[in-house]
């Protein structure tokens, strides 16, 4: 029988390095949560995706919505269907409102509208935006670059339906976290290479992932330092990227954005978590973006581990989070 004390905070090597709201966390997790979920997606790789639909069933947990707050959903046409988008909308006397198309992390094969409701719905409170969040095709079920086409099916529907929703089509921003992030990241250099000029004014990655490819037995950096009893292991992400590649190269420019040219894109903000295995890919491509042209401002966050901004009990750190996309907003009106 376990005790209470078999927790990832616990087991953790680097807790001297977390913040108190971290410390919290991890006492709730417990230390083996990541095999489960490398198990849930290899049985969904080799067919068996119980598991899997299991565990993105009891994630799915909506929050309720911060006060003056509303919500709304509406389907949008993708190449494959119908595409569930979530708007969350804030009380504001504004004729037209900013808006942040958000894209969830989940690994592309995990999370949804209701996984990131927490986070949207303070972010339309807290930064006077209207919040979009699209709930894109899953893998291993829907592999690339299903998730990719939807996302800009979405985008263009914000893009000729801004104003229906009050929104400045002159003030669009896009966000994501994690595999989100990645995804935000690729439907920009498709606009890019497509001459869509459907890019939006800024970019906002919150702990991205920058390439699909497979880290090996002997990792080096932050994916040595927080592989073990973390939020993120580096076995948990390959198996991910496994669910969602399939069998494309993985250094196409539409999978690894860290490996290819990123000249074009829209000024940007990377948001690392200090005590995650991609810390230091957060640096690394902020250092690509610098040396392609792109506008790029990288803050570390410290103490904090990979998907803090989606958890209860991380509102300090979201607030963080909040003001320093403000500053970045503020900074592109200049």
């Amino acid at each position: 029988m376990k005790s209470e004390k078999d927790n990832l905070f616990t087991a953790c090597s680097y807790a001297e390095k977390l913040s108190e709201e971290a410390k919290s966390v991890f006492k709730t997790f417990p230390p083996d949560w990541n095999a489960l979920y490398v198990r849930a997606i290899r049985d969904a790789l080799a067919g068996k995706p119980l598991l899997l639909r299991r565990i993105r069933s009891v994630t799915a947990i909506d929050y309720p919505l911060p006060k003056g707050v509303s919500m709304r959903e509406e389907k949008v046409p993708t190449p494959a269907g119908e595409m569930r988008v979530r708007l969350y909308f804030p009380d504001n006397n504004k004729e037209k409102l900013p808006a942040i198309f958000y894209v969830h992390g989940g690994g592309w094969c995990m999370g949804g509208i209701e996984n990131c409701s927490l986070l949207c719905g303070k972010m339309a409170a807290e930064l006077g935006a209207v919040v979009v969040v699209p709930e894109y095709r899953l893998a291993p079920e829907s592999p690339f670059p299903a998730a990719l086409d939807d996302l800009c099916a979405a985008a263009k529907f914000l893009r000729e339906k801004a104003a229906d929703y009050g929104i400045d089509s002159d003030e669009i921003y896009w966000s994501g976290d994690s595999a989100g992030a990645q995804l935000c990241l690729t439907a920009a250099l498709r606009e890019i290479d497509r001459k869509t000029e459907a890019l939006p004014k800024g970019i906002v990655l919150l702990y991205p992932v920058t390439q699909m490819l497979l880290v090996g037995e002997n990792p080096i950096g932050s994916h040595a330092e927080f592989d073990k009893h973390s939020m993120l292991s580096n076995a948990l992400l390959n198996a991910m990227t496994e669910t969602y590649v399939g069998g494309f190269d993985r250094n196409l420019r539409e999978l690894s954005p860290a490996g290819t040219s990123l000249a074009g894109l829209p000024p940007t903000l990377i948001l690392a978590a200090e005590c995650d295995i991609l810390c230091d890919d957060a640096a690394n491509l902020a250092k690509k973006m610098e040396r392609d042209g792109v506008p790029v401002t990288h803050k570390l966050l410290p103490g904090l581990p990979h998907a803090f901004a989606l958890l209860p009990g991380f509102d300090g750190a979201r607030e963080c989070v909040f003001e320093l996309i403000r500053k970045f907003r503020e900074s592109l009106k200049r």
